[in-house]
């Protein structure tokens, strides 16, 4: 009886995502180290429990400081620049 062996798993690269993220706090610019973003449903919204968002958690830096930045993103919110402050699209959570 002879050993079997596996093939080598092959690494497959994700797909590549066109766009940026930019950030400032208090008017100092937020340096991006890593992004993460999921897909996910919000069950704590008591209103909504079945509502697709996007959840996404950026690390960085401000000045010399390490930074993350957590941010839940309505699925309808349409690409482009948005101001955090007011939108009922964004949910924000700032460390």
């Amino acid at each position: 009886m002879h050993p079997t062996t596996s093939p080598a798993k092959r690494f497959v690269r994700p797909a590549s995502c066109e766009g940026s993220f930019q950030a400032c706090v208090n008017k100092r610019p937020f340096k991006v180290l890593a992004l993460a973003g999921q897909f996910t449903l919000r069950a704590e919204l008591e209103q909504a429990p079945d509502q697709w968002v996007w959840k996404l958690i950026v690390d960085g830096k401000v000045g010399t400081k390490r930074t993350t930045i957590g941010l839940f993103l309505d699925n309808d919110l349409k690409p482009g620049d948005h101001n955090l402050p007011g939108n009922a699209q964004i949910k924000v959570i700032y460390n």
